[in-house]
């Protein structure tokens, strides 16, 4: 495996850390993959809060999807391939 394959996996856990190493667009791609699904997941994490019944069933799917995303992106990541997340992954912050 290349060392720019596990970097590009780490930015979905730190989505900074693809970002530490030079201007490379794979990397870049990641860490925005991965900014982009942590962004999401804390947007519904906040809007659950404040349903008391329903707010607790719809955070736990944001919970499995967080972690689904995660293992999607890692995986296409360590497999040096730039695939968006599905819903999501057309949203550029990082560019």
């Amino acid at each position: 495996m290349q060392e720019r394959n596990f970097w590009a996996m780490s930015g979905y856990i730190l989505f900074f850390l693809p970002l530490l190493k030079p201007k490379d667009p794979f990397l870049r791609f990641h860490a925005n993959q991965g900014l982009v699904l942590w962004l999401s997941y804390l947007f519904l994490s906040f809007i659950v809060k404040y349903q008391p019944l329903i707010g607790a069933i719809l955070l736990f799917f944001a919970k499995i999807g967080y972690l689904c995303g995660v293992l999607y992106g890692m995986y296409y990541a360590l497999n040096g391939r730039e695939k968006p997340l599905p819903i999501i992954g057309e949203i550029k912050i990082i560019r």
